[in-house]
């Protein structure tokens, strides 16, 4: 079951440290602000395991960087992060990991 991470068949830098995401956001924020920090933004992750990277990403927006969190929030349908996933197992261990960010 366990296929990600140190005890699992392959680990990813998110899984190692926070610091993946975190610098992935400094990087989004500069496209958000060259983008004249629009009142809307999407956050899509193609294949995001469990999540581990948009949640560092988003629970770093959430602290540092407010107007990208509420745009964020205003995302299309009220939501602007979108994980990319094709098995339901994941699914659910994504949607668990966000919902822990609420």
């Amino acid at each position: 079951d366990r296929v990600i991470g140190r005890s699992g068949d392959f680990i990813t830098a998110p899984e190692i440290s926070q610091l993946f995401g975190e610098s992935l956001l400094v990087w989004f924020m500069t496209q958000y602000a060259a983008m004249g920090r629009p009142s809307r933004v999407q956050l899509i992750e193609i294949g995001p395991g469990r999540g581990t990277l948009v949640c560092d990403m988003v629970r770093s927006a959430v602290e540092r960087f407010p107007d990208l969190s509420e745009a964020l929030a205003n995302g299309a349908g009220g939501v602007g992060v979108h994980l990319v996933e094709v098995t339901n197992g994941m699914r659910a261990r994504q949607r668990m990991a966000l919902e822990d960010l609420a």
